[in-house]
Formats: structure tokens, C-alpha cells, sequence
């Protein structure tokens, strides 16, 4: 079996000083107990003298009505779990009740798992995204195998997948696991299917989303929601959120099937493990090579020409500044009052027309600005979001990079900006700057900042938008909330398609 990271606390109820050496079965020799859990269950390396090979073997009390009720579900579980046969999981070998050094047991003998155990990498940090998913889609491989056999797991923890030396994955404890649990636990493909998604959720993040303690801080949460994994973790690719929430919270993306079974999550998992390896390798940028400056060499007269220079430069702003000096004396009741530009205060919503618009209305100044995205995360690009009202064309807020589709890759009907106007305000039009590539755009207006896009009213829109666009409403709307909303990206350099607004501006 698997390194444990559980220890052997809670092994005393057992005297498991006292097991050591017994025989168990009248084949199985126990060598040395690798975890106790708070249940009162061990788990021993043994040696089968049979066979001549290493085993574990699962212990339970069996003396009390309490413990002999549990140990028979323990027993009917192990012949269930007989039923599964595959090299990703650990083979049920035996099972009975008797007394071994004077305690009376139930056992379970499985197939021995050399490798290290999933919760002992974790408690080193997260593991590498690439590798996430690969053991992930091991695991839901093993889990609708099983399911096919009507079998279930119900209490998948990181300490029940092994990994082994060559990168695979046997998982064990199916279903004799769940047997021990305090007032049982669920045995069905949902719960297996979560227990899945919570673990890669673990290998990416070092954060638990399930229930009970796998040596692991608990994943936080938001309003009431998991936070998604790429908040946890800068650099992950959007995939990962939607695998997690999919299974998790899938009322979270109700434009996507939930993942509600093993062979989903697995599959799944596949198709994001070749979407990632679609996408172009990022060259480095090149660094540059850093020179020493080294003053040039002069000929005597240019030595000469710049002692003149040297002694002449101070004469002459000595000359300038008095000049400077009786010209503000004489207009110093006319100064003009410093502009907000020449005191270095930008307001959050543009004062005037960005270069390059030609709108002559006045403009609408905005009280704040942030992402919007209902159907994701909850964020979209949140650190570029300023560059969308600093008056300067040529920054912008972007998105993400979606992959297999401009709507998004279908995974949810849009993304955009959120402007706060401070009160009710008729808006004429609104003049956009946007990157090259074709988008499409609505313009949608609301007196709450409401929980979706439906909201908002859709008042305008464009489609194949790029460079300067303004959007009219048809009709006067006089709103507090303003809503740029992208339903199609833009085809990006990099590969899949990615949206962006490089300035916003308002007008009456």
C-alpha cells in the first residue's frame, strides 16, 4: 500500500503492537501497519506465505454489538468490491471475522499498491496542471470501470490514489472505505464523479472542495460558491474551472451538461488534455544584451569647443531666468487655474472624446468600472479592466482565450464591462476603441447591476466590430448601469479567440 500521510493515530484501540507477527487467515503474516484511521481501522502491510507475496490487509474490531454491526458492512462491501477486476484498482482477495491475538477482527485482504499516495505528494504543494489531468482521467477511468460492474467507490480522498512509479494510478478502498464511515455514505456514480473533481481540484490548488479531512486546507469560498481553481492558482488554463465546476457546481455554467458520471468526467478530461496540447508554444522573449556606455574620444579642438560650451551654458540661463522672472511678475494676477490633467488627476470615466472619436456630445463621466462575468468565475481580465477608461487607445482590457469557437467556446453567452454612472442618465451613444478582429457587441442598460446579462435591456449592437465603433441607442434609455457586452471574440494571434475593448467613452 501507498506512503499515508494519516499516521497511526487512533491504532492503540487495535494493540496493534500485539498484531504484529499474527497470522490472519492462517496465510497472511502481519509485518507492519501503514495508517489508522479515527474510524478504527488499519491498515496493514502483510506477507502472504502462500503465495509468497506482499498484501494489505484492512482491520476492523469486531467485539461489540456496535463494532460487529459495522464490520458485517464492512465484509458485504469487501464482496462487493470482489467484483471489480482491473489493474487500476486493488484486487479483494480474502475476507472474513476471527480472532487474531486475543482480538477478535473482520477483515479484508487486498493486493498490495507500491507507490506513493496522492495526499503524501499534496502535503509538498500543488503538482504539475499536465499531470493533474492525467492522473485525474486514470482515476474516473477506474471509476466507470467499476460502475460498469456495480461497483462504487463513496469515499474517494487523494490517500486512496496511488501512484506509482511509471505515472499510473491504482485506487484503492473501493467500496469497504465508504462501509466505515459514520452513518454510511453515498454509493453512487454523482458522488464518485465529485470525488474526482474535487481531486484535481487538490492536485492543482492544495485545497480541499470536498467534506472530511484529507491533510489539506479547505478550499474557500465565495458568496456562498467555490472559488474557482485559476483564482487559486495564476496560469491555469480556463479548462481547468470549467472541469471542476462542471462536476462541483454545474448550476455555476447551465449552458454546459453537468458531469454527473465517471465516463463524462473522463472523457471530459480527455478533450481538455487535447485542447492544451493544441495551443502554440510561447517563445521566451529574447533577452537584451545589456552594454557599458564609454564616453567617446575628443580631438583638442572639440575638447576646446566644449570648455566654451561648459562656461558659456550658465551665462546664458542666468540671462533667462530673470527674463522668465519679469515676465511672471507682470501676469501673475492672470494665471489660469492647474487642469485635473496638470495636477496628474484622471477621473475614472473619460473627461473628453478619446483620440480618434469624432463624437462632439458631451461626454458622461463614470463612476467605476468592473468585469462581468456571470457564467464563469467571476472574473474576466480583472487586472486590464483601468485600461478601458485611461484615455489611452492604444491599452485595453482583454479576456481570456477561448478555444474551438468565437461564441466563447460555447461555454458561456458572453463577457464584458460594467459601467456604474452614478444615477439615471440618458445616454446618447457610446463611442468604442476596439482592438483589430471582428466582435460582436451589445450595448445593454439597467437600474440595478443585476446578477446576469438578462438584466439589462439590450438598447444597441454591432457585429464584425473593430477599430472605432459608436453605438446608438434606437430609442432614449435613461439608465444608471451600462453594460459593453461580448457575444463573439476575435480570432487571436496565439491561436483560439480572444476579445477586448481599448476605450469607453459616454455621451449625452
Amino acid at each position: 500500500m501507498a506512503e499515508t500521510t494519516q499516521g497511526t493515530r487512533g491504532a492503540a484501540a487495535g494493540g496493534p503492537r500485539r498484531l504484529v507477527g499474527q497470522l490472519v487467515g492462517g496465510r497472511y503474516r502481519l509485518e507492519e501497519l501503514r495508517s489508522a484511521g479515527g474510524s478504527r481501522s488499519q491498515v496493514w502491510r502483510a506477507h502472504d506465505t502462500v503465495l509468497a507475496r506482499t498484501v494489505a490487509v484492512r482491520a476492523v474490531p469486531a467485539d461489540t454489538p456496535d463494532d460487529i454491526e459495522r464490520a458485517q458492512r464492512f465484509l458485504d462491501a469487501a464482496a462487493t468490491a470482489g467484483r471489480l477486476t482491473t489493474p487500476l484498482a486493488t484486487r479483494t482477495d480474502d475476507a472474513d471475522v476471527e480472532e487474531v491475538g486475543g482480538l477478535r477482527i473482520a477483515y479484508v485482504v487486498e493486493s498490495w499498491a507500491e507507490g506513493r499516495s496522492l495526499a503524501a505528494e499534496l502535503a509538498d504543494g500543488p503538482i504539475d496542471p499536465d499531470r493533474a489531468l492525467d492522473l485525474v482521467r486514470q482515476v474516473a477511468e477506474v471509476l466507470a470501470i467499476a460502475e460498469e460492474s456495480g461497483v462504487h467507490h463513496g469515499r474517494l480522498r487523494p490517500d486512496d490514489v496511488v501512484v506509482q512509479g511509471d505515472g499510473s494510478v491504482v485506487v484503492t478502498g473501493f467500496a469497504v472505505q465508504a462501509a466505515l464511515e459514520p452513518g454510511g455514505a453515498i454509493l453512487d456514480a454523482g458522488a464518485d464523479t465529485r470525488a474526482a473533481a474535487a481531486i484535481l481540484y487538490a492536485a492543482v490548488t492544495g485545497h480541499w472542495p470536498g467534506t472530511g479531512d484529507v491533510g489539506l486546507p479547505p478550499a474557500p469560498v465565495d458568496h456562498g460558491q467555490l472559488v474557482a481553481p485559476r483564482r487559486l492558482r495564476g496560469g491555469l488554463p480556463r479548462a481547468f474551472d470549467v472541469l471542476a465546476l462542471r462536476a462541483l457546481e454545474p448550476s455555476r455554467l447551465p449552458r454546459l451538461t453537468p458531469l454527473e458520471r465517471p465516463g463524462d468526467l473522463r472523457d471530459a478530461v480527455v478533450d481538455a488534455q487535447l485542447g492544451l496540447a493544441e495551443l502554440p508554444a510561447v517563445a521566451p522573449r529574447p533577452r537584451r544584451e545589456r552594454r557599458r556606455w564609454s564616453p567617446p574620444t575628443l580631438s583638442p579642438r572639440q575638447q576646446a569647443a566644449r570648455v566654451v560650451l561648459l562656461l558659456g551654458i550658465p551665462a546664458v540661463i542666468v540671462v533667462m531666468i530673470a527674463v522668465r522672472g519679469y515676465s511672471f511678475g507682470r501676469t501673475l494676477v492672470h494665471l489660469p487655474q492647474p487642469t485635473q490633467a496638470a495636477r496628474g488627476l484622471v477621473p475614472i470615466g473619460p473627461a473628453s472624446a478619446p483620440p480618434g472619436t469624432t463624437s462632439t456630445a458631451a461626454s458622461i463621466p463614470v463612476t467605476s468600472v468592473k468585469d462581468f462575468d456571470p457564467e464563469g468565475d467571476g472574473h474576466e481580465g480583472t487586472s486590464t479592466v483601468p485600461l478601458a477608461v485611461d484615455q489611452d487607445s492604444s491599452t485595453g482590457w482583454v479576456t481570456d482565450i477561448y478555444q474551438g469557437s468565437p461564441k466563447l467556446g460555447g461555454l458561456k453567452p458572453g463577457v464584458g464591462l460594467l459601467f456604474d454612472l452614478g444615477s439615471a442618465t440618458t445616454v446618447g451613444s457610446v463611442d468604442l476603441i476596439l482592438p483589430p478582429g471582428a466582435q460582436t457587441i451589445e450595448l445593454r442598460a439597467g437600474q440595478n447591476p443585476g446578477p446576469t446579462e438578462n438584466t439589462f435591456d439590450v438598447v444597441a449592437t454591432a457585429a464584425g466590430a473593430s477599430g472605432q465603433v459608436t453605438l446608438k441607442p434606437a430609442v432614449s434609455v435613461s439608465a444608471r448601469y451600462w453594460l459593453v457586452w461580448l457575444t463573439g471574440l476575435a480570432p487571436a494571434p496565439s491561436g483560439g479567440y480572444q476579445g477586448g475593448v481599448n476605450e469607453v467613452t459616454f455621451h449625452h
